[in-house]
């Protein structure tokens, strides 16, 4: 075993704790085999005589049609059916690492994410074979702040089945036949000064959370480095580079089918058939939360992740814009568990390295959300040497059932294991960390390793 100074992560806590954790493994590359071990969720597949129905959690009582149009809007509305396999969502997954997150569509047999007709005039619903240019959007929408009062409730674009507090997404665009941009949007205010207020912050790197009605969102593309003259200058609402310490990185507003192609910061591959679409989105898209200063999106955070597909009438039956939306599900970016750290002796001391960790600022004469849902779990690691067993933050024995207790009461546990306690008592702590629930987040700690064992 290979030890660092006097505090490690070894790499057999995976043994241990089943959490979900980083996944580094993910390239963009049209290759699925590296989402093969990640958790997989399905879509009803949607049949021509549409007699299949999906439900959301906030409207029980109300069948939505699995694919449908884009015309009816509003939550207790519900929309008509429209088959297209193009967007018939069957399958799809969530993935993340270090500084990004990932999403995985696949579409029902025969169906291409992605497919838009090529034409130069506007699409004409009493003369459809005209060619007409065809629109089509891969859309991740995202809870930030897991508040219902702020951002948009879903069905207010049209989309079904619906859910509250949308504030942001992330979309791939096709438009004629190719690729055509991607972007971020921020959904916040109800009215035009307030939508202006909203691109001028987004402008000095700040992301709004706010009440909205759907229809007052900035639309903007996100480069991490200066974009060609083209793209700069096909932008139609300026052109901006973010301020210190973001220097380098610039934006542009954009809208639906913009004179592209914008290669922003956004990534995708398709599969050859084209039914499957992997995307990866940096989380500094996101820019940074107003409120907080703080990144928008960051590792520790729990979201709501909506996603859909949408198309303009072309390929559909009937002839109209059609969506697909999957199940919102709830999302939490694990902090890595398997790292080394360096070694300090106290928990004030290990602020640094936390830093590091955790990949955000923590600053305890601050209120810090992650640290405020953390709590700290010692087994022989102690300063009173009757107390091997610890609850740090409540100070008394901890007890296998008085663990359990609190496992319901805290999103995170940093366990500190003395270095002779783990390897005499395996078995026990593995009794203790087994029972707190996997979608809780753990970071493992050996302590008083000594210098000569690295």
């Amino acid at each position: 075993m290979i030890f660092l100074s006097q505090i490690l992560c070894i790499y057999f806590v995976v043994e241990i704790v089943k959490s979900a954790q980083i996944n580094r493994n993910i390239i963009i590359d049209g290759n699925f085999d590296d989402w093969l071990n990640v958790q997989s969720y399905s879509d009803p597949q949607d049949n021509i005589d549409g007699t299949v129905y999906q439900e959301s959690p906030w409207f029980s009582a109300l069948k939505i049609p699995d694919c449908h149009d884009g015309t009816h809007m509003g939550n207790e509305n519900i929309p008509k059916h429209i088959y297209n396999p193009n967007v018939d969502i069957v399958e799809f997954k969530i993935a993340h690492d270090d500084k990004s997150l990932y999403i995985y569509f696949r579409v029902a047999d025969g169906g291409i994410i992605g497919k838009t007709s090529v034409g130069s005039g506007k699409f004409d619903e009493n003369n459809p074979s005209n060619p007409s240019p065809g629109r089509f959007y891969v859309i991740t929408s995202i809870n930030l702040d897991m508040n219902e009062q702020t951002g948009y409730w879903l069905s207010e674009g049209g989309y079904y089945p619906t859910a509250p507090g949308l504030d942001g997404n992330f979309e791939l665009e096709f438009y004629n036949g190719t690729y055509n941009q991607n972007y971020y949007l921020n959904h916040a205010g109800n009215s035009t000064n307030e939508l202006n207020y909203t691109k001028e912050q987004n402008r000095q790197n700040q992301f709004i959370l706010g009440t909205n009605f759907y229809s007052y969102y900035t639309q903007y593309i996100y480069w991490d480095h200066r974009p060609t003259e083209n793209e700069i200058k096909k932008c139609l609402f300026g052109f901006y580079e973010l301020p210190s310490p973001n220097n380098n990185n610039f934006i542009c507003f954009s809208q639906d089918d913009a004179p592209g192609p914008f290669n922003g910061i956004l990534s995708y591959a398709q599969s050859e058939k084209g039914n499957e679409l992997e995307i990866r989105a940096p989380f500094q898209g996101f820019l940074l939360n107003k409120n907080t200063g703080e990144p928008t999106l960051q590792l520790g955070m729990t979201v709501n992740i909506s996603l859909t597909l949408e198309t303009s009438p072309e390929y559909s039956l009937p002839q109209e814009w059609c969506s697909d939306s999957a199940p919102t599900i709830q999302y939490t970016l694990s902090l890595v568990s398997l790292q080394y750290l360096s070694c300090f002796t106290s928990r004030k001391a290990l602020n640094l390295d936390y830093n590091g960790f955790l990949l955000s600022k923590v600053n305890y004469t601050k209120q810090s959300s992650y640290f405020q849902e953390t709590i700290d779990i010692d087994f022989g690691f102690n300063h009173n040497p009757k107390r091997q067993l610890n609850l740090d933050d409540t100070h008394r024995q901890m007890s296998l059932e008085t663990l359990q207790k609190y496992a319901s009461l805290f999103d995170g546990f940093i366990i500190n294991i003395g270095k002779e306690y783990f390897e005499q008592n395996r078995d026990r702590i593995q009794t203790y960390l087994t029972s707190i629930p996997d979608n809780k987040l753990k970071m493992i700690l050996i302590r008083d390793v000594q210098q000569e064992q690295t």
